[in-house]
């Protein structure tokens, strides 16, 4: 952990936004969804998380998410990063 440090960060998706593609190969995460749903695409497959599911990346992560529900979707993101 030396150089790095752990961050929290809360996030918000309103239906119908979304984040790039991107990879975690020097930043792994875990997020949970608190209130809403995230649809996460990664590697071909499609997977919607709910309020209270929780999912990650690492190094070989290349995913983006989506909000495709009528309602806002929350989240925490849990991540090491470089300093």
């Amino acid at each position: 952990m030396q150089g790095r440090h752990l961050r929290v960060r809360k996030g918000t998706l309103e239906p119908g936004g979304h984040n790039a593609v991107h990879t975690h190969a020097d930043s792994p995460e875990i997020l949970y969804v608190m209130e809403g749903a995230i649809t996460e695409h990664r590697n071909g497959t499609t997977t919607e998380y709910r309020a209270g599911d929780v999912f990650g990346g690492t190094r070989d992560t290349k995913h983006w998410i989506e909000n495709r529900g009528s309602a806002k979707a929350t989240f925490f993101v849990v991540d090491i990063v470089k300093k």
